[in-house]
């Protein structure tokens, strides 16, 4: 009896002292961290009203945020009919199998500003645009011809996001484009001026075991796409992380106009992946 209560006092103490994961990031170098300020955001519970895209920035905010409903286009590209021969033999209950293929493509629009006090410091307009192959299941009695039952699923093809900010009187154009077994291929260009994007493709995870924190590394295959590096010149300047809760660092030595614009990008992507999760 008395080893009994030691197993089951051993074991309850595991189980209260499990580690948990409290929050996840991307994997920056420590020079870049150091002499970088972090915005760290909250995840919202909701899609809607539009007024929960309005969010605080440090010194800055983001205000008259909206966003457009999804529009959906399906098309049939394949139809097919399959007999189920197991239970007709076995039942005497013959079902079909109908299995149509579509091709999906949706479209939505988003929008906000970017302040500081009462003044505009930036306007950002994008437009989603997504492509998806989904597949839906119909097994029917072939007596009464009434389906039995009904499954579907969707995969994503492809997305593309693009981005006109305005920003001190110039036009910037951000575009990101994503398919689902290829790297992130992400632009950000004025008419003269540039910064190099880099996708990132690994994820820290913050781990709580007692007071300690300690950093561990995820699995590579729940890594992909977590986050941007942005270089100019060969000098990292700014990074966003998508993983965990969302997070934008900016180095603290650029001038007032390159961390408004750098902002107003990141927020972009951000509300982008608030948006439209699935295209990760």
């Amino acid at each position: 009896m008395i080893q009994i209560s030691l197993k089951i006092t051993v074991i309850l103490s595991v189980l209260t002292s499990c580690a948990s994961t409290v929050d996840q990031t991307i994997p920056l170098s420590n020079e870049f961290e150091v002499n970088s300020k972090v915005i760290t955001l909250e995840n919202p519970n909701w899609k809607t009203p539009d007024t929960i895209y309005d969010k605080n920035l440090d010194q800055y905010s983001t205000e008259n945020s909206k966003t457009s409903w999804r529009n959906s286009d399906r098309t049939l590209v394949d139809r097919k009919k399959d007999s189920s021969f197991i239970n007709y033999i076995l039942f005497d209950d013959a079902l079909s199998f109908i299995t149509e293929e579509f091709e999906v493509d949706d479209t939505q629009i988003f929008s906000f500003n970017l302040v500081k006090g009462d003044s505009l410091i930036s306007t950002s307009k994008c437009e989603i645009f997504s492509q998806s192959l989904a597949k839906e299941t119909v097994a029917k009695d072939n007596e009464n011809s009434k389906g039995s039952s009904n499954s579907s699923y969707g995969t994503r093809l492809k997305t593309y996001l693009i981005c006109a900010i305005t920003h001190n009187n110039k036009l910037w154009e951000l575009t990101l484009t994503s398919y689902s077994k290829n790297k992130l291929k992400v632009q950000l260009k004025s008419d003269d001026l540039f910064y190099e994007v880099k996708d990132v493709s690994k994820v820290i995870s913050l781990v709580k075991d007692g007071d300690i924190v300690e950093r561990r590394n995820s699995p590579p295959w729940l890594s992909l796409k977590s986050g941007l590096e942005y270089y100019q010149n060969t000098k990292q300047v700014a990074a966003l992380s998508f993983v965990g809760k969302p997070k934008i660092w900016l180095r603290g030595d650029l001038s007032s106009e390159s961390k408004e614009l750098l902002l107003s990008v990141n927020y972009s992507l951000i509300m982008f992946n608030w948006l439209d999760s699935n295209w990760r």
